[in-house]
């Protein structure tokens, strides 16, 4: 009787999973896009004088705040990240903190990146608390300068000809006119209070995954050039790979990778300041 009744418990649980994981897919709305824009605004309504907005890449590239040193630029900023960003979720973020901000920079990668639909699914769902607990230990390690540790399997980074890899890098995707449109009218408002919006590019780990990958980081690139121009928008792209030794996983840069770039950051803002 007792073994029954857990069978039957555990079919009700996992019935209960099933249908919160169908149901997932509409799960994603106005609610979260609110969520996420007022945590933008509130983030810059702190009043930095510049804002960092992208994925995982932007989170692990630069630090929360600036905090100063003898190689670090002279610009207060604040970081706002979001794993797995899309240009949807970019947008959101960008139209909530330009109007306290001066300079905007957001992740190319991330807006090249369409996110199919605005749904969480299934995935996110389930795991939503580990992506949590994440994003905790990162905070974690930034404030005490330590480096995530990187979990995943040395084999991973192997030379392969196939087209898919675990951490393949997906092909760019051009962004929509009506988004574009979106984009200048924030440079502008930027430009006007003597700032300025600037994609930033940050480059990834040397070690080959696939050939495919290498040319699509390529055009990566070149549409990042290339929508920085359409947008009115400045450009930071450093090279685009980096030695394996500044990266903790494929695209997310260890303490060595924060403090590289953020001094070829600092010489690059000095170069382009008028």
């Amino acid at each position: 009787m007792v073994r029954a009744g857990l069978r039957l418990a555990a079919i009700w649980a996992a019935a209960f999973l099933l249908a919160g994981a169908m149901l997932a897919p509409f799960a994603r709305g106005n609610d979260d896009d609110m969520a996420l824009g007022h945590e933008a605004a509130t983030l810059a309504a702190s009043g930095p004088e510049a804002v960092f907005i992208g994925s995982s890449l932007i989170g692990a590239a630069v630090p929360p705040v600036n905090a100063g040193g003898p190689e670090t630029p002279d610009l207060d900023w604040q970081r706002l990240f979001r794993n797995g960003a899309d240009r949807h979720d970019l947008l959101i973020m960008a139209e909530a903190v330009t109007p306290y901000t001066r300079f905007l920079f957001v992740e190319a990668a991330a807006l090249l990146r369409a996110g199919g639909s605005d749904a969480v699914w299934p995935a996110s769902v389930l795991f939503d608390f580990s992506r949590h607990l994440r994003n905790e230990a990162r905070a974690v390690a930034d404030v005490e300068g330590a480096d995530l540790l990187d979990l995943r399997r040395e084999s991973e980074f192997v030379d392969r000809d196939d087209p898919v890899g675990p951490r393949s890098i997906p092909a760019p995707d051009p962004l929509p006119v009506a988004d574009l449109a979106r984009w200048r009218a924030l440079a502008e408002v930027l430009a006007a209070r003597g700032g300025a919006l600037v994609l930033v590019d940050p480059p990834r780990v040397d070690l080959v995954l696939t050939r495919s990958d290498r040319d699509r980081r390529a055009q990566e690139q070149d549409h990042a050039r290339t929508l920085a121009g359409q947008m009115g928008a400045g450009l930071f792209q450093p090279a685009p790979w980096w030695e394996a030794g500044r990266f903790t996983t494929g695209g997310h840069m260890n303490r060595a990778g924060r403090a590289r770039f953020v001094q070829e950051f600092a010489a690059w803002l000095e170069r382009h300041d008028e």
